[in-house]
């Protein structure tokens, strides 16, 4: 495989220092460039990198917002939405029952207090964690939101998706190259942070056959949970800002490079 018209561009700020050392060797292994960064904060356009190169990008959701569009970036705003993946997947959602709403109408619900609601951004903005809270505690917060101006990242006109609160047992965050898993790690146990590379067959065989009726971008990043003894696809991401947790970073640019390079030759 020939890299030589690509290059990995890569965040070095707000990227985890294990992460950004590993997608550097990785480069260094199949002997692909790689150009590290620092992005200025609040920075209101993209940063410089050598353009002799096509870049493959990694880094924030900031990046994402800057270097879009680009052939190196796998993401558009209205493929990585709940709403998005609501109509594609239907069932095969954990949230597929829930509502595209705002916290100015939520509130207005006549749900008891103690309601408990899982709520979300519909974008794939990061502008707040999925949660869930009682529809009390979602009534305090919206009143903490304070007077709306355009620097808000969440205000009560932010799209939210709001939906039951299930108990999930487990989770798992998959990269998906052109439909098939090259990477895969657990995130959760419990509710709780556990880190560890890999998935049950299970988990990829679901994954690739939703992947067989749609998929957002050719490279992107799946979560799916196990609630009970059903697989669920929690939301997908794009590749180009996802976190890694455990997974083998070499096989993600290797899988991807690979991908580029035959989809540019």
């Amino acid at each position: 495989m020939s890299y030589q018209k690509l290059q990995w561009v890569v965040q070095k700020n707000l990227t985890q220092a294990a992460s950004y050392q590993a997608i550097y060797l990785a480069c260094q292994d199949i002997g692909i460039d790689f150009f590290g960064f620092i992005l200025k904060p609040f920075a209101a356009e993209a940063p410089e990198y050598p353009k002799e190169k096509q870049p493959i990008f990694y880094g924030s959701t900031s990046l994402m917002n800057q270097v879009h569009p680009n052939p190196g970036l796998f993401f558009h705003p209205t493929h990585f939405s709940m709403e998005n993946y609501l109509q594609h997947y239907a069932d095969k959602m954990l949230n597929h029952g829930a509502s595209l709403t705002n916290f100015a109408q939520l509130i207005k619900e006549d749900y008891p207090a103690d309601k408990l609601l899982f709520i979300r951004p519909d974008a794939d903005s990061k502008s707040f964690s999925g949660t869930v809270m009682s529809f009390s505690e979602i009534r305090s917060w919206v009143q903490k939101l304070g007077v709306e101006n355009s620097a808000q990242s969440v205000t009560t006109r932010t799209p939210i998706i709001v939906g039951e609160a299930f108990h999930i047992k487990e989770e798992w965050r998959l990269w998906i190259v052109n439909k098939k898993v090259v990477a895969a790690s657990q995130y959760a146990f419990e509710h709780q942070l556990v880190k560890k590379e890999g998935c049950p067959k299970e988990v990829i065989d679901f994954a690739e056959q939703v992947c067989l009726s749609y998929v957002p971008e050719a490279i992107f990043v799946m979560d799916i949970c196990r609630c009970g003894e059903d697989y669920y696809i929690v939301e997908c991401g794009c590749m180009n800002s996802a976190g890694f947790y455990a997974a083998d970073i070499g096989a993600i640019v290797t899988a991807v490079s690979d991908f580029i390079a035959n989809a540019s030759s």
